[in-house]
């Protein structure tokens, strides 16, 4: 069955500050640890030596894992979150050079600011004590396999951190972090074993930040599993998972074509999903 399919992804041993191993007995934080901080007296120090700060290398890019549950995507359309498990056919149009650029201004501005945390930890700014980047991970119970952007180490204490980027008017109106943030941050804490995670808001128009703390929430926790576990076993009975995207997912999805196709249906046509 596709849900007792064996997840493969390996870690890089060669690239020590990417592999990240759970720690038994993890503490939980006190008190909120500021992330923003860190960075302004990171760049404050790296200006009056007159030295840029750690920029990391811009890595290859390439097709995302299949046959898996992606976290940024775990709060959005169960049906879309099936067809990624599936790795349905996507639909047969060109590519919108906009949403590329969006897309390569947001990955510029993650590698970015993993460099100031890099820069932190080598410094050792506000008691950084380590800092792991683009640390791969997998929850095998629910099918998740990702990626995420840093775990930071402050006197011991580690948490996730989390970067997202928005334009000036979102970043402005914004006053809780979205939904589909925090669960994502919830399936990157469970995944690795920690208690609390940082989402990082950078305005993409002039580099304000601001972040919000999460720690882990069980009840959270509760409806992520119920929801992903529905998709898991809709795809294991070979049933068509209900659509329910949020305003604008429509936008950003590559399977509307084979979504408009099945609205009705009951059982997974196959043929129909993988046809080349």
């Amino acid at each position: 069955m596709l849900t007792r399919r064996k997840l493969v992804e390996e870690f890089d041993p060669s690239a020590d500050h990417r592999t990240y191993t759970r720690r038994s007995g993890e503490p939980v934080p006190k008190e909120p640890i500021r992330i923003v901080p860190i960075i302004n007296k990171t760049l404050h120090q790296c200006e009056r030596q007159d030295k840029r700060a750690y920029m990391p290398p811009s890595r290859p890019g390439g097709d995302r894992a299949k046959f898996c549950v992606h976290p940024s995507q775990s709060s959005g359309c169960r049906r879309q979150v099936q067809f990624v498990l599936l790795d349905a056919k996507r639909d047969n149009t060109q590519p919108d050079p906009r949403k590329w650029r969006i897309f390569d201004i947001g990955h510029e501005s993650h590698r970015r600011i993993q460099g100031y945390l890099f820069e932190a930890w080598k410094r050792r700014v506000n008691n950084v004590t380590r800092v792991w980047e683009d640390v791969k991970l997998r929850y095998d119970a629910l099918m998740v396999l990702g990626e995420l952007d840093a775990i930071v180490e402050v006197n011991g204490v580690r948490v996730v951190v989390e970067v997202k980027t928005m334009s000036k008017g979102l970043f402005e109106k914004m006053a809780v972090p979205k939904v589909s943030w925090v669960w994502q941050a919830h399936l990157y804490m469970k995944a690795v074993g920690l208690a609390s995670a940082i989402l990082l808001v950078e305005n993409r128009d002039n580099a304000q930040m601001r972040e919000f703390w999460v720690p882990f929430d069980q009840k959270v926790w509760d409806q992520i599993e119920f929801d992903t576990l529905e998709v898991l076993v809709d795809t294991e009975d070979a049933k068509v998972s209900r659509a329910n995207p949020d305003p604008g997912d429509c936008m950003w999805c590559n399977y509307t074509t084979l979504c408009k196709s099945v609205p009705m249906q009951r059982k997974i046509d196959f043929e129909r999903v993988w046809a080349a």
